[in-house]
């Protein structure tokens, strides 16, 4: 989804993330991934942008009749609650940090990520662009305080 990865988080950091052991290393990256996944859990769940501009409020819905009776949903709810569960927001650590969503998960997340059309099963629907998963100068910060204090523990 963002451009920016943890591992190019800090240039300056490499020479000391290198000098750690390769289990370190790891334990490393999931601690800053970890918090960098709970920051984006809980913009999503504030329904908010990574500038903290609020999303594109849903669509008005109508509700649909079919012979006279109610067929259909009408969702008032908070948008995007089941792709921001731990189950489908996911961490991978190996010798990188990846978080995002994988799979079927992932093509949902992109399209709501990016904005656009998407094929459904009684038409068409298009999306406005709300952005989920990003790395804002706040993140930066946050995530470069994390790592001064991991590396202080460690000397």
């Amino acid at each position: 989804m963002g451009d920016a990865t943890i591992a190019g988080l800090e240039r300056w950091a490499e020479a000391y993330i290198e000098r750690l052991a390769p289990a370190a290393q790891r334990r490393l990256l999931r601690v800053i991934a970890a918090e960098l996944h709970r920051r984006n859990q809980r913009r999503m769940q504030a329904q908010k942008g990574p500038d903290g501009i609020p999303w594109a409020p849903r669509k008005a819905q109508r509700p649909r009749h079919k012979n006279g009776r109610f067929a259909g949903v009408i969702r008032r709810g908070a948008m995007m609650r089941k792709l921001r569960r731990n189950a489908r927001f996911t961490l991978r650590i190996a010798r990188t940090a990846k978080i995002g969503w994988f799979g079927r998960d992932g093509g949902i997340a992109r399209i709501q990520h990016e904005g656009g059309r998407q094929r459904l099963q009684w038409g068409e629907a298009n999306y406005p662009a709300r952005e989920l998963l990003a790395l804002p100068a706040a993140d930066l910060r946050a995530m470069r305080a994390l790592l001064l204090d991991t590396l202080k523990e460690k000397r």
